[in-house]
This record gives structure tokens, C-alpha cells and sequence, in this order.
């Protein structure tokens, strides 16, 4: 599975002590977004979530065990991505990553944490058109999922608009 091989990419990155701070911040964003995405969807294999062979302190079996652990583990990941990024000055991943944690928050129901995490960006004059337009995809999921019409429309509209921009 991919959550496989990240987990197997990781192990080789630290074993190895590679000194690459670029791909050490992807691996931890790709491990945090890939965590959150099985959970939400709930597509894995029961033989993924406990594997006989590997016993109670396998990687799957502590996984699973409860959401709030789950959160904590994703969280884990994406702030050190995050960390890592803001280190190197890559301010467009570090916002990237700062936006992952949304999708933690949002999908489980939790849509007023994951609102206070599009704060800051709300606040920032300077947001890189990816940045940009991840934000007002989020923005406009927040806002139809509390009936706000006009403002999932507004945003909207912020994002073909930038989606315009972009190819013209």
C-alpha cells in the first residue's frame, strides 16, 4: 500500500541519516496526509490493522486503537513537515502543510477547529496563488457545510477567478 511504502521511505531516510531536509519534509507530509486519508475513508484491509506475525506494538494496531490518536500521530507528521519547511524558508509548503491540517480537523467532524486554521492565512496580504487556492477551497467547503450560501458562492467565485488569472 502506499502508507507501506512511506512508512518503508521513511525507515530508509532515517537509517541511512540522509542529509536532505527537502525530501525528509515530504516524506512527513505525504505519511500526515496519507494517515488522515485511510482513517477518513476507512478502506483498509483488516489485515493491515493487525498483523498476527508483529503483535500488539505493531504500526497498525496502534494506528487504529482510537481518532484522537490517530489526530495526534497526523499531527505529528505535519508539524514536523511544517517545521522542517519553515527552517528551510519554504514558506509555499510550510502554508501547504499549515492547510493539510484542515483536512484533519474537517472530515471528522470537527469544522470549527479546522476553521481556526484558515485564520491566519484570512489575515495575510501575500498568499501564493497555490496557497490561495487551496485556502478558498476550504473557505467555500466551511461555508456550504454551515448553509452560508453567499459565502461559499463568494469564494467560489475567489477560486475560478484565480483559476482565470492563472491560465490568462
Amino acid at each position: 500500500s502506499v502508507l507501506d511504502n512511506l512508512k518503508e521511505a521513511e525507515g530508509i531516510f532515517l537509517k541511512n541519516k540522509f542529509s536532505c531536509p527537502q525530501v525528509e519534509a515530504l516524506i512527513y507530509r505525504d505519511l500526515g496526509v496519507a494517515l488522515n486519508k485511510i482513517i477518513i475513508y476507512k478502506k483498509l484491509k483488516p489485515s493491515l490493522i493487525y498483523d498476527e506475525n508483529k503483535g500488539s506494538n505493531d504500526f497498525y494496531t496502534r494506528m487504529f486503537k482510537n481518532r484522537e490518536a490517530n489526530i495526534a500521530i497526523c499531527e505529528a507528521y505535519l508539524n514536523k513537515s511544517a517545521a522542517i519547511y519553515r527552517k528551510l524558508g519554504d514558506t509555499l509548503n510550510e502554508d501547504l502543510v499549515k492547510l493539510d491540517f484542515f483536512d484533519l480537523y474537517y472530515f471528522p467532524g470537527r469544522a470549527d477547529k479546522a476553521y481556526t486554521v484558515l485564520f491566519p492565512f484570512l489575515e495575510r496580504d501575500n498568499l501564493l496563488p497555490e496557497v490561495r487556492y487551496s485556502l478558498y477551497t476550504k473557505l467555500a467547503l466551511v461555508y456550504r457545510s454551515y448553509k452560508m450560501w453567499d459565502k461559499s458562492i463568494y469564494f467560489s467565485k475567489k477560486l475560478i477567478t484565480e483559476n482565470l488569472k492563472a491560465y490568462n
